[in-house]
This record gives C-alpha cells, structure tokens and sequence, in this order.
C-alpha cells in the first residue's frame, strides 16, 4: 500500500511509539501529584514541552499541550477575538477557503458582535498581506492549505498585521515536519497551532504556541493546568510521544524537506502528461512539498479515491475535517473552482515521515490513468 494521504495524517514513529508505552504502563502517573511517580512525570512532561520549543524556536512556557489543532485554532481565534474586543477591535478576517476548524469558529464569534470578513481568494488559493486591513483585530490563515497545497506568504502577512496591530493566528498543521516553521521562517505569529500526527506523532495532541506576554483567555475552566490555558490532566503519554516527534522533525527537516519536494516535483510532472486532469492550486515554489491536487472533470473524486484504493494507493478528495455530506468541496468553491471541478478534486500529499519513494512515481501514475480509464469506461455505460 502507497500512502499519499499526508493532509489525513502520518504514519507513527518507532522511536515515537517505544517512548510512549512506558507512560501508558508501569510510568502512568498524573503530573499533577506531589508524590516521586507524579514528580517524574511532571519532569517528562516538561522535557516535552522543550522539545517542541526547540521546533518552533521560541521559549518552553510559550508551548500549550491541546488535544489537536481543531482545539488550539478554536482557543486561538476566540482568545484573540476577547483581546481585541479590549482593545476596541471587533472586526475578524479569515480566507474564503480556509479549514473549518478556522472558519466554522470565525462565523460563529459574529453572534458574539464580532464582524467577519471572509478574504476572497483566486484559484490558486493565495492570500496576500492586503488582506490586513486598517482596524482589523485578528486574522486567521492555515500556513498550507490542504486541498491546494498552496503556501502562505506569511512572513509578509504577519509582518502587515504587526504594524497594524493586528493579532495573528496561524495554523502550521500541515508545515510542522516538513518546512521550517520558526521565528525566522513565520516572524512568530501571536499564535500558533499544531498537531502531532502530522508528522509522526500520536492522535489526540496537539499544541498552541502563544506569544510572549499575551494572555490567552481559555475555552474551559476548571484547573490550573497549562499555566491555566488549558486546564485539566494531559494526555501524558501522547504528550511524551509529541516531544520525540518534535525532536526528530528537527534533526531530520532538511532531509525530509529535500525528499518530499523531489518526489512530489516528479509527480507532479508525471500527471502532468495526462490530459484528462488538471492540476489545481498553486504552483512548486508556493506548494507544500509532497503535495500534489488535481481535478478530473466528469469524475467524482470520491470514486476515484475508492478506486486507487482498491488498487493499493490511498489518496483523498480534501480536508479530513471537511464534510462528507456528497457536496462539492466548499474549499475549492470558495476558490474560483465551479461545482464540476470540485466534485472530481483528489489529493495526493506524501506524509513527511512515509516510505515512498521516487521508484514508486510511475506506479502512482499508472494507477490513476488506468482507474480514469475504468471510471470513463464505467460512466459511458451509464449515460448509453
């Protein structure tokens, strides 16, 4: 079986897996207890949070275990939009297109005053630093998007939303692992999210990085936990399991990085010979590595993931999270694309740490032709 669906998740690393068991046997403890196991635990909690630091490049206390990226976007967002109300602020932006764990929370924060402005995007999914208004309060982007694989330029959008006071928030789900996503590469958004299994960690973990001296009004209460962000007990082990991700990401971006763009580059040039598809999104020097979409006109996507997968390639149509209702992508619709084009959208996208390699290129393409093939062949005979 050959793994392209990278927006979905990533497969564990061995070395991920092996640190996490001993916390969830003879190490389990609460960080929270006062006694020698509890001690211990609280230290590996902590170490943890260091390695995920080291990641990002920013200071440890800045790190907010969560349970996944949906959860930090939401304390994001809706913390941001509580500071800017204070400081006379109401108005929100988020892309057109963007993730649901972003948008959905944006649209819902306008029945609480908030104003939402939902940036217009072309066909190539790109949002640029006009978008940072005069007044805006907060502004919410996803580094890469899932659907197009397009890259944000973010370092000139946060650049804009500082000098213009504008907070931040930005959801680096599908770069952490695979791209560099410190100060240096994203000029340190006010907020930051994450999650794990994206890049060899556990499900279920997640993080917010938070910037310096911003003080992030939780979504729940009831504990003092995550300096009181986000408060009850962690999920220790998968926490434990996020830190060796995190330091393996690091010791290994370059070589991934190299890897992913090399084979998706190839890929991309392989599709490109076939006439029936077209390829969506943004072009290489704006595209997550590893991430190639495309649409097949007359084609229900779905179909075709159910087809490669039966021929040993998983694939997708979209955003995991996205619904699965048997309607166009509302992504892709929002993006210029009509309902033809977003109901035939499949996605191909190398999780950073997967085992494919360039030899197995042609065997995708040869998948895909004859899996159009059988579907054309299988739609002609519907229509006659």
């Amino acid at each position: 079986m050959l793994d392209l669906d990278g927006v979905a998740t990533s497969p564990p690393l061995p070395e991920v897996l092996d640190a996490m068991i001993p916390w969830l046997r003879e190490r389990h403890a609460n960080p929270a207890s006062i006694h020698r196991r509890g001690a211990e635990a609280s230290r590996a909690l902590e170490e943890a949070r260091v390695e995920v630091a080291r990641l990002v490049g920013v200071a440890p206390e800045r790190v907010v275990f969560t349970s996944g990226a949906t959860e930090s976007n939401n304390l994001a967002l809706r913390g941001a939009a509580r500071l800017a109300r204070r400081a006379g602020r109401t108005a929100l932006a988020v892309a057109a297109h963007e993730h649901p764990s972003l948008l959905h929370p944006a649209r819902s924060l306008t029945r609480c005053g908030f104003e939402l402005s939902e940036i217009p995007v072309g066909r190539d999914g790109l949002v640029g630093a006009e978008a940072c208004a005069e007044g805006l309060g907060v502004i919410a982007l996803s580094h890469a998007h899932a659907e197009l694989g397009t890259l944000q330029p973010v370092r000139d959008i946060v650049d804009a939303a500082r000098r213009a006071g504008i907070l931040t928030v930005l959801d680096a789900t599908l770069t952490a692992g695979r791209i560099p996503i410190d100060a240096a590469a994203t000029r340190d958004p006010d907020l930051l999210s994450l999650s794990f299994h994206h890049f060899g960690g556990p499900m279920g973990v997640g993080a917010l990085v938070v910037g310096r001296n911003l003080p992030v009004p939780p979504l729940i209460e009831g504990g003092a936990q995550e300096n009181g962000a986000r408060p009850g007990s962690p999920n220790l082990a998968g926490c434990i399991g996020a830190g060796v991700a995190a330091r393996t990401a690091r010791a290994t971006l370059a070589q991934r990085s190299s890897r992913l763009t090399s084979i998706g580059r190839l890929l991309a040039a392989e599709l490109h010979r076939e006439t029936r598809l077209r390829l969506t999104g943004a072009g290489l020097e704006a595209r997550l590595p590893g991430h190639v979409s495309l649409t097949l006109p007359g084609i229900d996507g779905e179909a075709m993931v159910a087809g490669l997968d039966r021929r040993g390639l998983l694939a997708a149509t979209g955003s995991p999270c996205a619904d699965r209702a048997g309607l166009p992508s509302a992504a892709l619709l929002a993006a210029g694309y009509d309902a033809r084009e977003a109901r035939g959208a499949v996605v191909m996208c190398l999780p950073p740490t997967g085992s494919l390699m360039a030899e197995d290129v042609p065997r995708i393409a040869i998948g895909l032709r004859e899996e159009l093939d059988r579907l054309r062949a299988v739609s002609g005979r519907l229509v006659s």
